[in-house]
């Protein structure tokens, strides 16, 4: 380059092999575009794995394998697979294919595993998952409400699946602005991304374009409109639109004997339901312990079983077993004794009388103490 005010002609250059342009995307995420899927709000990733294996039955070996595996800051799993497009199969196969990833994947990929896979390749490439997610998601990211998340979202079909080529022909533009408007809540795009070098081939520039987003696709999933940001005041009006006036003094004594205790009360919505999310601090760990949120029929608490079995001691069973028949001496609440593992809910109504609630928390001071004990002398 002669100058700084000089321009330098580039040309479009094809791929030197497939595995390049895989190679390539699984070093640069951005290359996936996330500005161009989401203007208000562009999306991030982190990659999970790459070729991820996926069965056709439980219990069942590799049948297929998935290119890429991403995972969003809204815990959405966005499955990536990548084909050139002198490779004929990029029209029909390819389709049938992903469609075939995403169906098995709702049924035969735990959440525990994606967690695994996701841990084992960010130690490999010489970076912590805490600080990958931290990056992801920012420093007051909370791991396990996250898999969660990760969880309910494949459990719902809640996924993107995304076609990358260096060229996107027109059959399979078709195909993918048909799914785009059909699939609900799944999101079907494909991504062209070109290869530009100067004379030299010395300098390359990559351009992403995402093709398949329609007017019709993009209203229905409300594009173009800033996610809002939770408080303590915007939930509780929340509580108040919805009808639940009377229970927001209920929420004001937990998330005052929050405060009180050291823990953290975190406000948000989760699918549309806004909440308050109350976790513990465990040296650089959370245990995000049950929450408050102002269901459409009727206002809840969640006890989170399932968050709370990856933090010792509640990792025993025995010991959520022991805080789950705690709750159940409480008068008015009973929780089935199979949800031990999960995330049963009672009516959040209950907990209006002083002596439940101040029981109903003692418990949970009860479970903090317990996991705060493990945690200081391990």
């Amino acid at each position: 380059m002669a100058d700084s005010e000089s321009l330098m002609e580039l040309s479009e250059a094809p791929y030197e092999a497939e595995a390049f342009l895989q190679q390539l995307i699984a070093d640069h995420p951005d290359l996936l575009a996330g500005e161009q899927l989401d203007v208000s709000e562009p999306r991030k990733w982190i990659l999970v794995r790459r070729e991820v294996p996926v069965s056709a039955e439980e219990g069942g070996g590799r049948q297929w394998s998935l290119d890429h595996l991403y995972i969003d800051q809204d815990a959405v799993p966005t499955l990536v697979e990548v084909k050139l497009a002198s490779d004929t199969r990029s029209r029909r196969e390819v389709v049938a294919q992903m469609l075939d990833y995403a169906a098995n994947s709702t049924v035969y990929w735990p959440v525990d595993q994606l967690q695994e896979w996701f841990e084992e390749r960010s130690i490999a490439s010489g970076t912590e998952p805490e600080l990958e997610l931290e990056g992801l998601l920012g420093p007051d990211c909370d791991p396990e409400l996250f898999w969660r998340n990760v969880e309910t979202n494949l459990r719902a079909g809640r996924m993107r699946l995304v076609f990358v080529a260096d060229r996107i022909p027109s059959p399979l533009r078709r195909i993918v602005e048909f799914l785009n408007v059909q699939m609900d809540p799944a999101e079907v795009i494909a991504i062209a991304i070109q290869q530009f070098v100067d004379s030299n081939h010395e300098l390359r520039v990559y351009v992403p374009r995402v093709i398949g987003q329609t007017e019709q696709s993009t209203a229905r999933r409300g594009r173009g409109s800033r996610k809002r940001l939770w408080n303590q005041d915007s939930v509780i009006q929340a509580f108040r639109n919805d009808g639940y006036e009377v229970d927001i003094p209920t929420v004001e004594a937990i998330v005052a004997w929050a405060n009180q205790s050291g823990i953290l009360a975190r406000f948000r919505d989760h699918f549309g339901i806004p909440g308050c999310w109350f976790a513990c601090s465990l040296g650089r760990r959370r245990m995000t312990i049950f929450s408050v949120k102002s269901e459409r029929d009727r206002p809840i608490a969640t006890i989170e079983f399932g968050l709370m079995r990856k933090s010792a001691p509640f990792d025993q069973e025995a010991r959520r077993r022991e805080l789950l028949k705690r709750l159940n001496s409480i008068p008015t609440i009973e929780i089935p004794s199979s949800e031990f593992d999960s995330y049963p809910s009672i009516d959040l109504r209950l907990l209006r009388d002083d002596s439940v609630r101040t029981a109903y928390l003692d418990t949970f001071d009860w479970a903090i103490k317990e996991a705060r004990n493990v945690a200081e002398s391990s």
